[in-house]
């Protein structure tokens, strides 16, 4: 029986925490938040453990901000305190939350995440509504390097007419988006395909979107450990020094794939924004327009394959 544990049992950092073998002393709340504020204080900012917190209430407790402060003084059952100190391990070593609580809200699906596909941004759901709202009523749809399905599931949802399909090198990434469709119901069509040896899939396309790699490999070094040691550097990385290498290849491929007139949606890094939308100007697309995230940074990137 798990219960009452001593707080001096986490505070032995020099060892790790065994939190197997907690005993709860404080079964409240507010100790619980406490112990989170003490053991990853070398690792993140208050503000940010705030927010941890507050993401395992939720997952693990279904508790929402406002119910987490007013109950700071309330006494957790057994159950519960596995449920909210499980976590904290993992966090301590520097996995991500979203690996650690197993999924992710996106888009108003709940999406689930693992190592060998990466996590999800609030970014990418901006790309996905951008392309909902774009005006089109598209019969094909293909979102390459798909990983956790999340872009195309959300546009299966947006578009449910549509016939979408999404392709990936990574069989862990496929397996994962797979699991995602069936557990949301929504039929999409799954390839496992290299970009570079097998192409895409056989068009006509209306919409083609992408969140490739971007980031040289020469930067890696440069990336916060999180995403570094946790997530898969082939979603990350691309593999030269060319940050344009994938959205190249990708729009030279899509020029055959779209029908005329047919749409190219990326993402892309905040400093390469432009640079991909002069390189789709000069590759076959019209109107290559730029549009920026909700921080008011360039960061999509949207042409039309000409027509004729």
């Amino acid at each position: 029986m798990v219960a009452k544990m001593a707080p001096t049992a986490l505070s032995q950092r020099s060892e790790g925490p065994n939190f197997a073998a907690m005993k709860v002393a404080d079964n409240s709340v507010e100790a619980v938040i406490r112990q989170y504020q003490v053991q990853l204080s070398d690792r993140h900012p208050p503000d940010l453990i705030k927010v941890l917190v507050r993401m395992v209430f939720a997952e693990r407790l279904g508790w929402d901000a406002a119910r987490l402060e007013v109950s700071r003084k309330t006494g957790l059952s057994e159950s519960e305190l596995l449920q909210v100190y499980d976590p904290l391990r993992p966090l301590v070593e520097g996995v991500p939350i979203q690996y650690v609580l197993g999924s992710v809200l996106f888009h108003g699906l709940r999406i689930k995440v693992r190592p060998g596909a990466l996590i999800p941004r609030p970014e990418t759901e901006e790309l996905v509504q951008h392309v909902l709202a774009s005006g089109h009523a598209p019969e094909r749809i293909l979102d390459i390097g798909t990983g956790s399905g999340c872009i195309a599931l959300s546009l299966k949802q947006g578009f449910p007419n549509a016939e979408v399909m999404g392709m990936d090198r990574s069989p862990l990434a496929l397996a994962l988006a797979q699991e995602n469709g069936a557990a949301l119901g929504l039929p999409v069509s799954w390839s496992q395909r290299d970009l570079f040896t097998d192409g895409i899939p056989a068009g006509p396309f209306d919409i083609i979107v992408s969140n490739p790699p971007y980031i040289p490999s020469s930067l890696m070094d440069e990336l916060d450990p999180i995403v570094k040691d946790h997530e898969p550097h082939e979603a990350l990385f691309v593999p030269g020094d060319d940050p344009l290498q994938f959205f190249k290849v990708i729009a030279e491929q899509a020029v055959l794939g779209l029908r005329p007139g047919g749409m190219l949606w990326f993402e892309t890094h905040h400093d390469g924004a432009r640079a991909v939308a002069r390189s789709l100007a000069e590759g076959g697309f019209e109107d290559p327009t730029i549009h920026k995230d909700l921080s008011g940074v360039e960061r999509f990137v949207h042409a039309r394959r000409r027509e004729g």
